[in-house]
């Protein structure tokens, strides 16, 4: 008896992995991203789809706009919902959507049960020069970035509130302008913040390398429109060896405090979102 359970379990699994292996993954994929209300234009576009035990994974995965211009790629894209919050009531919470992307990996794990469903992203060594041009194509950066954060759904879907930690490191941004062709540039760099109740609260603000050390914190407080939200945030900012000439003339020219003997001058960046200004301050009493 417990020979034939045993033979019947083996036949069982071996039926399971072949009709995984062999189920028309591909084209019952394809058929469902027709149905997909995308915007206008805009291609979803996977070169192959594969069921494994960890879920559903799609290769070769590009969003395109109707001018051809890159949404989104990756080399991978994983979706692993729950079977029983499938069985459940047909959200597959918790879920786990994990990408190959940007040089690194981006995992998006969604919590069980709405409304307040957390959002728990983590990062892992994803470049920025590869990722920022989908957002922000003008923006001349690069760095690798880790971290973890959680946002916090309300009942209509929106975001509420997140709380998280990022690292950057080997970065460097031109950001024109004042600087012309200089770039700022840091070895490691950290930002710890929490948001809730309309308010963003930075906790910790930190660069180092060898122009420059950087510390601070700060407060932005949400308003509509997003651009009107008022900013008060504090830099301390000490000169390194190799500080660009632009940048130490510009550090240098921002009137209202006077460096330490370290030579650390105390700064506050304030204003609407849309043009904050940097102003200098006193230093720590």
């Amino acid at each position: 008896m417990k020979r034939g359970l045993t033979i019947a379990g083996v036949v069982l699994l071996v039926a399971v992995v072949v009709g995984a292996l062999t189920f028309p993954t591909d084209a019952l994929v394809r058929s469902v991203v027709k149905q997909i209300p995308f915007p206008l234009g805009t291609q979803f576009q996977f070169a192959a789809a594969h069921l494994r035990p960890n879920g559903l994974r799609l290769e070769d995965v590009h969003v395109v706009r109707p001018g051809g211009a890159a949404v989104f790629d990756a080399l991978s894209l994983r979706f692993q919902p729950s079977l029983w919050g499938v069985w459940r009531d047909g959200s597959g919470r918790p879920l786990t959507i994990a990408a190959e992307t940007c040089q690194g990996t981006i995992e998006l794990n969604v919590g069980e049960t709405p409304p307040g469903t957390p959002i728990v992203v983590t990062l892992r060594n994803v470049e920025l020069a590869t990722c920022l041009p989908y957002a922000f194509p003008k923006v001349e950066a690069y760095g690798r970035l880790e971290g973890d954060f959680d946002v916090e759904l309300g009942p209509a879907g929106g975001a509420t509130a997140s709380k998280g930690t990022l690292a950057l490191t080997s970065a460097s941004w031109t950001p024109g302008g004042p600087l012309e062709d200089d770039a700022i540039r840091i070895d490691t760099g950290g930002l710890t913040w929490r948001w809730a109740s309309g308010r963003v609260e930075f906790t910790k603000i930190a660069a180092s390398g060898k122009d420059f050390q950087a510390t601070g914190s700060g407060i932005i407080r949400i308003a509509s429109p997003i651009d009107d939200s008022p900013v008060d945030i504090r830099l301390e900012v000490t000169p390194g060896e190799t500080m660009p000439s632009e940048l130490r003339r510009y550090f240098d020219g921002i009137p209202g405090s006077a460096p330490t003997e370290q030579g650390t001058r105390t700064f506050s960046l304030q204003g609407q979102l849309r043009d904050p200004r940097l102003v200098g301050r006193p230093g720590r009493e």
